[in-house]
């Protein structure tokens, strides 16, 4: 009764409690010393044609690329320290103005030109570039400087304190601001344009309008916009919104928009209103000294003291503890009818957020962590609390485990398609209806920390649990768990897509269903990233709030998860926190998203954030090592690129063929997803796989010209213009042609060398064998004498001649005896020559055989053959070859003959194919029976045969030519009985060139 009691007393004290709220949060992004700026204390901003930012301060000048600060101080060259101007030139130069000095900083290095007396200590406020002439504005007056000259102008604006130089309007004019006045200066002709109309007024900075006037930032009048001929001026004093006269500087959008620096923070301009930017909405240090929008839209501040400051997003707006919130960690959000928002805080209760008011809601709920929230389609709202369900309609009444739940720590809520709320509780789920919770005892459903659920289009319910994911159809519940695709059993939310697939969030990245199963995969590279909290659509996109910011695609029919790739958006991006709550999204009527973080609530427009697919990073290239060996490119001794710093035409030796490029894509808004891709021509035939290291190394480059390539992109977005930079890496010296050349000359020498040595060698060791050739052929043409004149033959032929003389047989032994006078002879003159004609030979084979035919008349016939067609002059033949084999037929085969057959001796000479052949033909016993018969008498027939052999091998040797001797060999019947012998000799019709 008492419980009863309070509660209605809960419904009937519950009240508002307002509290007055600020302006809406800006976040900046703060660089300073920390970060690597050189000083906190920035007057100037300046962007550069690659995309470098710069920063001028009183202790030095900072170039940023997105990711970490180049710092230029007097140690690196400056003659001044002191920073207020930054412009650039055409080729590329940055040209600073200090305190009475320009310096100039290009790829080359430090440059500097003092300025002439008076102005050698004056400050430097403004610089202009008009075609070789480089106009510089002091605080003591106009110079110029030519050709690295500066020159003081004798009759321009002497002593005054100039403050600002822009292009007029007509050409080769230029505007000269003043802190007095605005002057016209065309060919050294200086015109007064517009004077204040109060003398008080001091102007600070001047830029151009799109209309072809100037907008003018004032002391004491503000802003000033003058027409082009500068005969109408308007101020905008009477905008209540621009809450102060003074304005430092004046810098312009493309959309022409201003943006106006002050002393006390800064404003935006839109030719309607002043939107202020000041300490009440998130600007600490308000002395703003400079602003640029940079070219991919984001807003700089030069602050005074605080150093650096990007705007991280004009369009995303933060809700803290500053607004008018009792607690930074909203869990949950809801819109009304009446356009206000319901916030529920985890460890502050309720709030309700309407226009520039945030009131804390006073809900008699014992414990203000409010979890989460629901609209139902009767327009009651439900909160679910750690002190159980509350529900709002005409008043608040709170459901607890006494009114039916199954325990009061409500973590999400959803109503399905018969009207019923789906509450999920630490133990379970149950639902109410009409009024009345009920449990749900069914066998499978969930038990533990329903973290979320969702309906898809056929009316089922997914839940996300701490056992794994469930689906409520048809009365049953199933049940996914690790066997069906998920990571973890352990899941934190649930979303169903436009084409009704459930993507699920867990500890361990993101999960989609396919159909049969869950397909999952990391959204990130670092931890953090993959820790899902929520997830929600919105206008085509899926938002995954993570502990490292936001992930974001564009939802695809795609059944691959694997196949997404998600931007990603972070405290850059303008977040306060990238640790978001767990199912904190919500998409308002008006398609904007909010989400709670750690540090506040955040309001992002979803269309607003989508990464500039136009826009590519600057890209520079800065650097190149040989052999890991930074190098000293003054002593190469060749011109140097102004941008760069490397020098042209560089040619390196062939053992300087280790190379680094280094390089940077300049991207101030999104340096971490800034990818690169190479190639190196002349080695390369593509493109090297994309990667986000900002640096190229080839190692053992053979000896060719080359260029390298390179070019760079945020991720999936557009290639910037490709940095080409040619080099080439000469061959050895023993490569190149001069060297090839000697050596060719060398070698060939020594080749001729060689083979003429060869030669002369082979030609004195040829002559030697030919000398020890012929020797021997000699002595063999003296054994073949002797041979011929042996003591038998001649024995026998001196009793041949006795016995004719005692027969007094005076005509045969005449005969005989001058016949053999007649061999002697020619066997004697035949000693004294290798060759002999073919018709001495005949003739000596003639006599010969006479003689002995004289002595055995009736033991052997015998005939000479001569082919006509020999030559007997011309032909020469090897001198008494011949006649051992007549001797050899005639004693051992004709001689030996029992049969009383008389024996026949042929001896045919013949022509042949360019070939004269002897055939000595004989019809004796054969040469088996010979050798049967032969005693050591006869070895001087046998030292006559081995003696020709060798004359026939040595002839050989000595003309290379072919002198063949076939046989002797027995010429055999068809019984296969020898009847007679066969000796052949084959020689050389030419054989006398040949010596």
């Amino acid at each position: 009764m008492k419980n009863r009691m309070n509660i209605r007393f809960i419904l009937l004290i519950a009240f508002l409690r307002c509290v007055p709220a600020c302006a809406q949060q800006y976040n900046y992004l703060h660089y300073g010393l920390k970060e690597g700026l050189v000083q906190s204390q920035v007057k100037t901003l300046f962007q550069d044609s690659q995309g470098f930012l710069w920063a001028g301060t009183v202790g030095g000048v900072s170039r940023f690329d997105g990711k970490q600060f180049r710092n230029y101080t007097r140690q690196e060259g400056l003659l001044s320290n002191q920073v207020n101007v930054i412009v650039e030139d055409k080729m590329g130069t940055v040209i600073i103005g200090g305190s009475g000095c320009i310096s100039f900083i290009d790829g080359l290095g430090v440059r500097n030109v003092i300025l002439p007396a008076p102005l050698e200590e004056a400050t430097v406020n403004a610089l202009f570039k008009q075609g070789d002439t480089l106009w510089v504005g002091t605080e003591r007056g106009l110079c110029y400087i030519q050709g690295g000259v500066a020159t003081l102008s004798e009759t321009l604006l002497r002593e005054a304190h100039i403050k600002a130089i822009v292009p007029g309007s007509t050409d080769q004019a230029m505007l000269v601001l003043t802190k007095e006045s605005l002057y016209k200066l065309q060919n050294k002709d200086l015109v007064l344009h517009y004077a204040p109309m109060l003398s008080t007024t001091q102007f600070f900075d001047m830029v151009e309008a799109q209309d072809g006037g100037v907008w003018l930032a004032t002391k004491g009048e503000g802003l000033i916009k003058l027409s082009s001929d500068g005969t109408k001026a308007q101020n905008f004093l009477s905008h209540s919104s621009l809450f102060t006269t003074n304005i430092t500087s004046v810098v312009t959008e493309v959309n022409g928009s201003l943006w106006l620096s002050s002393r006390n923070g800064f404003f935006r301009f839109d030719g309607e209103r002043f939107e202020g930017y000041d300490q009440s909405n998130g600007l600490e240090v308000t002395d703003v000294r400079d602003l640029l929008v940079d070219r991919e839209g984001n807003l700089w501040i030069a602050t005074y003291g605080g150093g650096l400051l990007r705007l991280a997003s004009r369009e995303m707006v933060s809700y803290t503890k500053k607004d008018g919130l009792l607690g930074n960690a909203v869990m949950s959000v809801l819109d009304d009818e009446q356009g206000g928002y319901w916030l529920s805080t985890f460890d502050a209760g309720l709030h309700r957020l309407s226009g520039d008011t945030i009131v804390s809601v006073e809900t008699g709920a014992r414990n203000s962590r409010t979890w989460c929230s629901l609209k139902d389609s009767n327009g009651r709202f439900w909160f679910g609390t750690s002190d159980g369900l509350l529900m709002k309609s005409s008043g608040w009444k709170l459901f607890t485990e006494e009114q039916g739940l199954n325990d009061n720590l409500v973590l999400s809520l959803l109503e399905d398609l018969q009207g019923r709320i789906w509450i999920g509780t630490s133990k379970g789920v149950c639902w109410m209806s009409d009024g009345i919770a009920k449990q749900l005892d069914l066998p499978g459903a969930p038990a533990k920390r329903i973290r979320g659920m969702a309906l898809d289009k056929a009316g089922d319910i997914w839940i996300a649990a701490l056992d794994g994911v469930f689906k409520f159809s048809n009365g049953t519940f199933t049940h996914y768990d690790m066997q069906s695709g998920l990571p973890e059993l352990s899941t934190y939310c649930i979303a169903i897509d436009p084409h009704n697939r459930a993507w699920v969030g867990t500890a361990f990245g993101l999960c989609m269903w396919t159909g049969d199963r869950f397909e999952s995969r990391l959204v990130s590279e670092v931890n953090g990233g993959n820790v899902i909290n929520f997830i929600q659509f919105n206008r085509g996109k899926v938002w995954l709030g993570t502990n490292e910011g936001l992930f974001m695609t564009k939802v695809r029919d795609a059944l691959s998860i694997g196949s997404y790739d998600f931007d990603h958006f972070d405290l850059d991006d303008g977040l306060i926190s990238n640790e978001t709550n767990l199912n904190s999204a919500y998409t308002d009527q008006m398609g904007r998203l909010w989400f709670g973080t750690s540090e506040g609530l955040m309001l992002m427009p979803s269309d607003l954030l989508e990464r500039p697919a136009s826009m590519a990073p600057g890209l520079h290239l800065y650097d190149l090592q040989i052999n890991l060996t930074a190098q000293q490119w003054d002593g190469f001794g060749l011109e140097r690129d102004d941008v760069t710093g490397l020098p042209i035409g560089l040619q390196l030796q062939h053992w300087q063929n280790d190379l680094t490029f280094y390089f940077t894509g300049v991207s101030i808004t999104y340096p971490a997803s800034v990818e690169y891709q190479y190639m190196l021509e002349g080695l390369d035939e593509d493109w090297k796989p994309v990667t986000p290291n900002a640096f190229a190394t080839y190692s053992a480059l053979p000896h060719r010209d080359y260029t390298f390539v390179v070019r760079a992109r945020h991720k999936g977005g557009v290639w910037s213009d490709p940095v080409r930079y040619s080099f080439g890496v000469a061959a050895p010296f023993w490569l190149r042609g001069w060297f090839i050349c000697l050596e060719i000359v060398l070698i060939g020498g020594a080749l001729t060398w060689l083979i003429w040595n060869r030669n002369r060698s082979i030609r004195e060791r040829r002559e030697r064998e030919l000398f020890e050739m012929k020797n021997r052929m000699l002595a063999l043409e003296q054994q073949s004498l002797n041979s011929s004149m042996n003591r038998h033959f001649i024995f026998n032929a001196l009793n041949s001649i006795q016995y004719y003389i005692n027969r007094q047989d005076r005509l045969a032994a005449n005969k005989y005896l001058s016949d053999f006078a007649r061999l002697i002879r020619k066997n004697l003159d035949s000693s004294e020559d290798n060759l002999t004609s073919l018709g001495d030979e005949i003739e000596r084979l003639e006599i010969y055989l006479r003689l002995e035919h004289m002595r055995f008349k009736d033991k052997f016939e015998y005939t000479v053959e001569v082919d006509p067609a020999l030559s007997r002059d011309r032909i020469k033949v090897p001198a008494m070859l011949i006649q051992p084999f007549l001797e050899n037929s005639i004693w051992h085969g004709l001689l030996p003959k029992e049969d009383g057959e008389v024996g026949r001796l042929t001896v045919h000479f013949y022509l042949e194919q360019g070939h004269v052949e002897l055939e000595i033909i004989d019809n004796g016993i054969g040469i088996e029976r010979s050798l049967q018969r032969k005693t050591s008498a006869d070895n001087h027939i046998s030292k006559g045969m081995e003696i020709t052999q060798n004359r026939i091998d040595l002839i050989k040797k000595t003309t290379g030519k072919t002198i063949e001797l076939i046989g002797p060999q027995d010429i055999m019947d068809k019984n296969g009985k020898s009847k007679g012998t066969i000796v052949k000799i084959k020689l050389s019709e030419d054989f006398h060139e040949l010596f």
